[in-house]
């Protein structure tokens, strides 16, 4: 009879770090993945984030995206557009492009 092995949940503070990035790469490749995109993340208490917006981290293979949900008429909008092989940052006042390629690469 095979069994699993039992994987450590690591909680990560430091997106830049050597563990975390070696977290982050090992996921991606067991998922066949080039990124990650993990929502409700509140990016203006990260490095480089404002409230409402879309984070690009990790050279580009982890996006954190705060859509802005919580209610008032100052509250920042924002919502990640994937169309083909581009990522979109959309908010009612603009759209940025964030990557225009399937592919990122390794930092």
């Amino acid at each position: 009879m095979a069994t699993r092995a039992r994987q450590k949940i690591v909680v990560v503070g430091d997106l830049n770090g050597v563990k975390a990035r070696a977290i982050l790469n090992r996921s991606l490749s067991q998922l066949g993945a080039v990124r990650m995109i993990v929502g409700h993340t509140p990016t203006a208490s990260l490095a480089g984030g404002a409230a409402g917006s879309v984070l690009l981290l990790a050279g580009g293979r982890l996006v954190a995206v705060d859509v802005g949900l919580k209610s008032g008429p100052d509250t920042p909008r924002t919502a990640l557009i994937l169309d083909g092989p581009r990522g979109l940052e959309w908010t009612p006042d603009r759209t940025r492009v964030l990557w225009n390629t399937r592919s990122v690469r390794a930092r």
